[in-house]
């Protein structure tokens, strides 16, 4: 996703089947307010990524909704609304594409606990290694948490949560959520 603005009409680019080859990859401009809008501008470049071509009349495609709705993910452009589905020349493209043995990089299952590219200091994910992470230097402005090492500070016992009060585990049966219905009972630490 870019913040950069494309030339012209173009929000995004992908090459047609490149998943999983030396060109796999796509670039979406952040072009819409509504994030539908880059929504849909990603599912289009995804589309192309796993072999699928735009719709055309000439290749008879089938789009269950009409423009007024939305029209489908591959059409050329997009005129009204955001798309809704995919086209029937959009499921025969990916059927072909994986038929061909396109795409074997989607069959890979990472392991559950493996980090690719290892942890990050400054990412708000808590990673092996970090006891917090409260985002980059210039963002946080957690107390009990040090941006710059990802730890806690000295006498701290916690960073954040609803049962850390001033960098300190809140007692043992202290009320950190009210019940929010009837059938709900309220939470406590």
């Amino acid at each position: 996703v870019s913040g950069v603005q494309f030339e012209g009409v173009t929000v995004g680019l992908a090459p047609v089947a490149g998943m999983c080859g030396q060109n796999s990859g796509a670039v979406s401009e952040d072009h819409s307010y509504n994030v539908l809008g880059l929504a849909s501008t990603m599912a289009h470049e995804m589309g192309h990524n796993l072999g699928m071509s735009h719709d055309s009349t000439e290749r008879r495609c089938h789009c269950e909704a009409t423009e007024e709705q939305g029209g489908c993910v591959l059409a050329p452009r997009l005129k009204h609304g955001f798309p809704v589905g995919f086209s029937s020349c959009s499921v025969q493209d990916l059927h072909g594409f994986l038929q061909a043995g396109g795409g074997p990089c989607l069959y890979n299952e990472p392991l559950p606990d493996a980090l690719y590219g290892g942890p990050v200091c400054g990412n708000l994910f808590l990673e092996p290694g970090e006891t917090c992470d409260c985002g980059t230097v210039e963002v946080c402005h957690n107390p009990c948490c040090n941006a710059t090492t990802c730890q806690l500070v000295s006498g701290a016992r916690c960073a954040h949560g609803s049962c850390c009060s001033h960098c300190q585990i809140a007692a043992a049966g202290v009320r950190c959520r009210e019940r929010m219905h009837e059938c709900d009972l309220p939470e406590l630490c």
